[in-house]
C-alpha cells in the first residue's frame, strides 16, 4: 500500500508541477469542516456553443483584497465576456480583449474599515467552445505576494475547487454507452463498462515529533526536528509517513509544510514551532501539526435529469483511482404544455431533446356535410371534395298555372345546412267553354249569353 502512495504521490507531484501551480511556501491550515473556499462551476456545452462558468465564495472570513487568476484550455475554450456580480466592492478585471493568460479577476477595496463578509457567487464568465475536448477551469493566487487581504493587512487562505468545461457527445468506443465521461479530453472511462472502484479517503490523522541532535556553536547552531504522521484511510488501513527537518537556526513561529497521496486524497500537513538555543543545543517548544485534506477532482460530467430517466453526477479523482456517481434529480416526466396535436402535427414533449409524441397528429375532419359544395376542415383550412348528392323534397306549387300561363313546382334539398333548390314547370290547363245564358231575354229586354272559360 505504502509503494502505492508513494507512486500516486509522485504522479500528483508531476501533474501540479507540469501547470506550474507548485508552491513551498508555508500555509495555514486548517481541519475545520468548512474551511474558506473558491469553487469554479461546472458547464456542459457543445462547439460553437457558449457556456457560463460562475466564481463563487463560500465560509468567507472576510476580505478587501483579492487577485485570483483563471486558467483553462485556450485551445478548447475563448473567454468571450466577464460580469461581475457587485459583491466585493471595486473591481479592476481586465477587458477581454486586452489580457495576458491566465485572465486576472482583481477585487480592491483597502480603504475599508470592515471586512466584506458576503458568501457566494463573485464573478460569471462566459466561454465559447472552439474544439472538441475537455478544459479544466481553474483559480490559484499567490498567497506570498498578499494576493487575499482582509481589513488588517492580514494573508487570507482559502482552499480553491477547480471546475470544468465537459462535452456531451462522447464516443466510448467499443462500449458504445453514454453514461461516460471525458477525462483529460479524452473519452475512455464508462461507468457500465468500467465500474467504479474503492474511493479511499483520509478518515483519521495522528502526529509526534522528536528533537534531534543540534550541530555547531554560536549563532551558527542548527538543529533536527523528527516528525512522524499516521494516516488511517477510510478502508481502516494504517500508513506511517516520516520527515526530518534539518538545518533549523534559532527563531520563533518557523512553520513547514507537507504534501501526501493518500488513496484519492491529497493530504497537506503544517508544521509550526519555536526554537530556542541554550549553549550548543536547539531546544523545541510550541510544536504545533495540522492538517487537511481534501479529494482533488479533476473531472465532473453531469448528466442532468430527463424525461424517463434520472439525473447524476460522475466525478473522477485527480489520482485516477476512482470514479462515483451521485444521483442529480429525479425523472422529471414529460411536459405537456407544448403545442395540441394538429391535423399535420402530434403532439411532442415540450422538454429540452425528449421528443416523444404524447398524442398523433389528428388528421382532417369533415364539417357538416353540404351535398354538393366543397368542404372545409373543422381545424384547418384543407378542402375536401364534395361527396353527396341532394336530396329533394315531393316539392312545392309555388305559382299554380293557369290556361293561359305555365305554373311553377319549386324543390327543396331535404340536408341539414343545404338551402339548394330545383324548379319544375306546370303545364297550363285547358279552358272549359261555357255557353249558359247569363240572363234570359224579357218582354223589353235582349237577354245575354256567350262563350267563356
Amino acid at each position: 500500500m505504502l509503494r502505492k502512495i508513494k507512486r500516486a504521490a509522485a504522479s500528483l507531484l508531476a501533474a501540479i508541477m507540469a501547470v506550474g501551480i507548485v508552491s513551498f511556501a508555508p500555509l495555514p491550515v486548517s481541519a475545520e469542516e468548512n474551511a474558506p473556499t473558491i469553487i469554479v462551476s461546472d458547464a456542459v456545452g457543445n462547439v460553437g456553443e457558449t457556456v457560463e462558468i460562475t466564481i463563487s465564495l463560500a465560509d468567507n472570513p472576510g476580505v478587501v483584497t483579492m487577485r485570483l487568476f483563471v486558467s483553462f484550455d485556450d485551445t478548447i475554450l475563448q473567454l468571450t465576456g466577464v460580469s461581475d456580480k457587485g459583491n466585493l466592492g471595486a473591481q479592476y478585471h481586465p477587458a477581454i480583449d486586452n489580457y495576458q493568460w491566465p485572465y486576472t479577476l482583481y477585487w480592491e477595496n483597502a480603504t475599508l474599515t470592515e471586512n466584506i463578509m458576503y458568501s457566494g457567487e463573485i464573478a460569471e464568465l462566459s466561454f465559447e467552445i472552439i474544439s472538441e475536448g475537455y478544459s479544466e477551469i481553474s483559480v490559484s493566487y499567490d498567497y506570498d505576494l498578499y494576493d487575499i487581504l482582509d481589513k488588517d493587512f492580514n494573508k487570507i487562505f482559502f482552499e480553491t475547487k477547480s471546475g470544468s468545461v465537459t462535452q456531451p457527445d462522447c464516443d466510448c468506443g467499443e462500449c458504445g454507452c453514454q453514461d461516460c465521461f471525458p477525462p483529460y479530453g479524452e473519452c475512455g472511462v464508462c461507468e457500465i463498462c468500467d465500474p467504479p472502484v474503492s474511493h479511499v479517503t483520509v478518515a483519521a490523522f495522528d502526529s509526534s515529533w522528536s528533537a534531534g541532535p543540534s550541530s555547531g556553536s554560536g549563532n551558527n547552531v542548527r538543529g533536527i526536528l523528527n516528525l512522524s504522521f499516521t494516516v488511517t484511510d477510510s478502508e481502516g488501513e494504517k500508513i506511517t509517513l516520516t520527515e526530518q527537518v534539518t538545518g533549523i537556526a534559532e527563531g520563533n513561529n518557523q512553520t513547514r509544510a507537507f504534501v501526501y497521496a493518500v488513496g484519492c486524497d491529497t493530504l497537506n500537513v503544517s508544521v509550526r514551532f519555536n526554537a530556542t538555543r541554550s549553549g550548543s543545543d536547539l531546544t523545541y517548544n510550541n510544536v504545533v501539526i495540522s492538517y487537511t485534506s481534501s479529494t482533488p477532482w479533476a473531472n465532473v460530467y453531469t448528466v442532468a435529469p430527463t424525461c424517463l430517466e434520472d439525473g447524476y453526477t460522475v466525478s473522477k479523482c485527480g489520482c485516477g483511482h476512482s470514479v462515483i456517481a451521485v444521483n442529480a434529480g429525479s425523472a422529471l416526466g414529460h411536459d405537456g404544455s407544448g403545442a395540441d396535436a394538429t391535423c399535420y402535427e402530434a403532439k411532442i414533449c415540450a422538454r429540452n431533446n425528449c421528443g416523444t409524441e404524447l398524442a398523433p397528429a389528428l388528421g382532417h375532419t369533415r364539417g357538416v356535410a353540404i351535398c354538393t359544395d366543397i368542404q372545409e376542415c373543422i381545424r384547418c383550412d384543407y378542402l375536401f371534395e364534395a361527396e353527396l348528392e341532394h336530396e329533394w323534397d315531393e316539392g312545392t306549387v309555388t305559382q299554380p298555372p293557369t290556361c293561359v300561363t305555365e305554373g311553377v313546382l319549386t324543390f327543396s334539398c331535404l340536408r341539414d345546412g343545404c338551402s339548394a333548390t330545383e324548379t319544375e314547370d306546370i303545364d297550363v290547363v285547358v279552358c272549359i267553354i261555357d255557353t249558359t245564358p247569363l240572363k234570359a231575354a224579357t218582354c223589353v229586354e235582349d237577354g245575354t249569353g256567350g262563350i267563356y272559360c
